[in-house]
């Protein structure tokens, strides 16, 4: 979405509802000059929300740690789909991030919804250099501090891929600088353990639950990069992503089949997990 597209959208802020390029946020708050603030993004197909309970009980929990409040479950569902109507999403496809951030002793809670972006059927990744501090305050919080991802996702867009993998300070795998990571060695799905300190994703959730489904092994552990190396097949996982095959690491291709378990998976998510709300 251009600056134009983006300007001309509706915007929600404390329960007005007005243009984003006149909203209004105030230049002193914690949650603008701090990064104090956590956030959701949420994926919407003709008004059904994925999974928004889930994304709402993240956000809860962050905006616990982080010191923010938020509306009550059922005020905020409606607003975002109040917004939605608004600026035409209802029979279409749509992302809408909610961010909270603090302002002194009060909290700022904006809604915002755009149009999805349109993405390769597939992932390159590259390794990042930068390493996710397991140890730190805002483990399991999507924070407004989220310089770090972009700086990531922006120098692997530089050299030629869509996502940045990353480790963590003791030097596992962790997750992608806007997804969580899954592998598959011998038919089992793995996926780094959140000790590690990724993020608990919504849709990497989901996955996990689809493959008990399914009656696909699963399995939450530490993750090292030769396993990235000799994995089978390997994929990455968001709201906005779904469920999108990595086919290359660092250059080296990884052969993901046309009949293999991220396929598989896929077509349940699609079926199964999108169209739940």
């Amino acid at each position: 979405m251009n600056t134009g597209e983006r300007d001309s959208e509706m915007v929600w802020v404390n329960g007005k509802t007005g243009p984003s390029a006149v909203a209004m946020i105030s230049g002193l708050a914690q949650g603008l000059t701090l990064g104090v603030g956590c956030f959701e993004t949420m994926c919407v197909d003709h008004c059904r929300l994925f999974r928004f309970s889930n994304h709402y009980e993240r956000l809860l929990r962050g905006a616990g740690k982080v010191g923010v409040t938020l509306p009550l479950v059922g005020d905020l569902r409606q607003a975002i789909l109040e917004l939605i109507e608004i600026n035409g999403y209802q029979t279409s496809s749509c992302r809408v991030r909610v961010s909270c951030y603090l302002d002194d002793d009060s909290t700022i809670t904006v809604i915002a919804t755009s149009k999805m972006p349109v993405r390769e059927s597939t992932s390159a990744t590259v390794l990042s250099p930068y390493r996710v501090n397991e140890y730190s305050a805002l483990v399991g919080v999507k924070s407004s501090s989220y310089a770090m991802n972009f700086i990531a996702l922006r120098e692997a867009k530089q050299l030629g891929a869509d996502e940045a993998l990353m480790l963590n300070t003791s030097g596992e795998l962790c997750e992608g600088a806007t997804s969580n990571l899954f592998l598959v060695k011998d038919g089992v799905v793995l996926t780094p353990h959140l000790e590690s300190g990724c993020l608990p994703g919504i849709a990497r959730e989901a996955v996990i639950e689809l493959c008990g489904e399914l009656d696909i092994p699963c399995c939450e552990r530490s993750l090292n990069l030769a396993e990235l190396h000799d994995c089978d097949e390997a994929f990455l996982t968001s709201s906005v992503r779904r469920i999108h095959p990595i086919t290359s690491f660092e250059g080296n291709s990884i052969v993901n089949s046309a009949e293999g378990t991220v396929a598989e998976l896929q077509s349940a998510y699609e079926a199964k997990v999108y169209g739940s709300e």
